[in-house]
């Protein structure tokens, strides 16, 4: 977990049955964990998470780990100078 490369393709791939991204931090997460496009366990959620989660994050949950999840997606994307220039002017 953790692997930007695992998050890029993520971000790439087609989805099952929802489109979007979903994080969480335990059990009562998984069943949404398993249909999404991108799932996301944050740093503080159960282990268990893993089985289903793309990528886990760095920072705990309530401590910046949604603003982490909104940067890998954006770099996955190839957007970061794009969003980046938009605070530059």
């Amino acid at each position: 977990m953790g692997d930007e490369k695992k998050i890029t393709q993520a971000t790439a791939k087609s989805v099952n049955d929802w489109v979007g991204a979903y994080y969480g931090d335990d059990a009562i997460d998984m069943p949404v964990m398993k249909r999404v496009g991108i799932a996301v366990a944050v740093a503080d959620g159960i282990p268990e998470l893993d089985e289903f989660a793309h990528y886990r994050t760095t920072a705990l949950g309530g401590h910046g780990a949604v603003c982490e999840i909104m940067r890998k997606l954006i770099i996955g994307q190839g957007n970061l100078d794009k969003v980046m220039e938009r605070y530059r002017r």
